[in-house]
């Protein structure tokens, strides 16, 4: 069994609203469909951070690059799939930005991570309830809700809500 490697971008902009992306469905795909952070697998001798880099502008057109990087996550497995390692990295926008969704995602939003609820929810795609953070009809589970949550315990201001007058 070989050890499969990915890394994903928590990617923050003003206001503590982080970008997720809706995988498209696709046959054999476990992740069809799913929400999660832009990202994917490493490529052979291809570390992490330079995965993340390349994955996420290959799939919404963001240069990490000359964004701020924060840090890096302790790594996350999928409980499907406990031989995959994922490595979640954290970047703060310097500005902002435009994304390109390609081909692999079928849509993007930014979500306040403040509004985010703990919810139990039936996953259809599972056929069973888990627990998972919840905005308007956007269901986050499985990986990517565990990426949050180490995330929110490493970095909770994100989590408060941001002082807007203008609100």
């Amino acid at each position: 069994m070989s050890l499969k490697r990915a890394a994903v971008a928590v990617i923050i902009r003003n206001d503590n609203e982080a970008l997720f992306v809706r995988r498209i469905k696709r046959e054999g795909d476990p992740w069809s469909g799913d929400i999660a952070f832009p990202g994917g697998m490493c490529k052979t001798e291809e570390d992490f951070i330079h995965a993340v880099i390349r994955e996420v502008y290959e799939e919404v057109g963001i240069d990490l690059k000359v964004h701020e990087f924060l840090a890096e996550l302790p790594f996350v497995s999928s409980s499907r799939f406990p031989d995959m390692k994922v490595k979640p990295f954290i970047f703060k926008l310097r500005n902002e930005v435009g994304v390109k969704k390609n081909d692999e995602i079928d849509e993007f939003f930014w979500i306040s991570l403040p509004k985010l609820k703990r919810k139990f929810v039936f996953i259809e795609k599972i056929a069973r309830k888990r627990i998972a953070y919840v905005y308007g009809d956007v269901v986050i589970w499985g990986l990517t809700y565990r990426i949050l949550k180490v995330f929110k315990k490493e970095f909770p201001q994100f989590f408060l809500p941001t002082e807007n007058p203008a609100q």
